[in-house]
């Protein structure tokens, strides 16, 4: 699977986040606007020179920027089929690309959790029955439609399960009726022999929050495979970068990051490779 974000959106996100316009960039690194436009449109890749001005006047890291400009790292996958749990990835189409639903269960204890159901409800409800589990939790990263688009439909199957997500905003998006629990920062959840923690990390949007378990981090739009989520603006972009470093990539390095959009990737990879960072 390829990256979710290419040199383009990298920069333009590295943009927002400090209150740069296309042409305020452009000016701070003597470049054409219609030649920065055509790099954050994914029709041009520029040279090192280049990409080391964009990286500097944009806090990026200029040697890891450049190695996703020229498509020269993705990050190790995890082989899961070992791994004590059930861990399930179902790619929920969202028009011209995908959301990743996550379910991830205790097999002795025969429980499971969904993250972020932004569809396929009859798809998740089938693996959930075809394996004999319970559900016990879905936990929602964030109250993006493509990331909650199949709630409903899936509490259709299971009314009983209790949503778990940040209070903030809760009401415009979990209707009333429904089991649903706040998920405040560092608060723990039990599932069978797993343990999950809640992370607060606004930014993409204020709700925005991580769920670690047993060397696994769901992180739905806070961080992706070599970037992170769009910021909602440049007030909030230094304390999201603050968050994913305090709370997440202090995580232990072999810990997998299961990402909204994109592959999976690892605390390590991210450590290494992430230019944000």
């Amino acid at each position: 699977m390829q990256l979710e974000d290419e040199f383009g959106d990298i920069i333009s996100k590295a943009a927002i986040g400090c209150g740069l316009t296309a042409p305020d960039l452009a000016r701070r690194v003597s470049l054409s606007e219609a030649d920065l436009r055509e790099m954050m449109a994914y029709r041009s890749i520029p040279d090192r020179h280049t990409i080391d001005k964009l990286a500097c006047a944009l806090g990026l890291d200029a040697q890891k920027l450049d190695a996703i400009a020229n498509n020269a790292w993705l990050p190790n996958q995890p082989d899961f089929s070992d791994h004590p749990f059930i861990i399930q990835t179902i790619r929920v189409p969202i028009g011209e690309y995908s959301e990743n639903c996550y379910i991830i269960a205790c097999r002795s204890a025969g429980c499971a959790a969904v993250v972020d159901p932004g569809g396929a409800a009859d798809e998740i409800a089938g693996f959930i029955k075809d394996h004999g589990l319970d559900l016990s939790y879905i936990f929602l990263t964030h109250f993006h439609f493509d990331h909650i688009g199949g709630l409903v439909p899936l509490l259709a199957y299971f009314p009983d399960a209790l949503i778990v997500s940040s209070s903030i905003g809760k009401d415009s998006a979990v209707l009333p009726g429904f089991l649903w629990q706040a998920a405040e920062d560092n608060q723990t959840f039990n599932l069978g022999k797993m343990r999950f923690t809640s992370l607060a990390t606004p930014g993409h949007t204020p709700e925005s929050t991580c769920y670690a378990t047993n060397s696994i981090c769901f992180v739905g739009d806070t961080i992706f495979a070599g970037s992170i989520g769009r910021p909602a603006g440049s007030s909030v972009y230094r304390e999201m970068l603050r968050c994913i470093q305090d709370k997440v990539l202090i995580l232990d390095s072999g810990s997998a990051i299961l990402s909204g959009h994109g592959p999976i990737t690892s605390i390590a990879e991210e450590r290494s490779h992430n230019p944000f960072f």
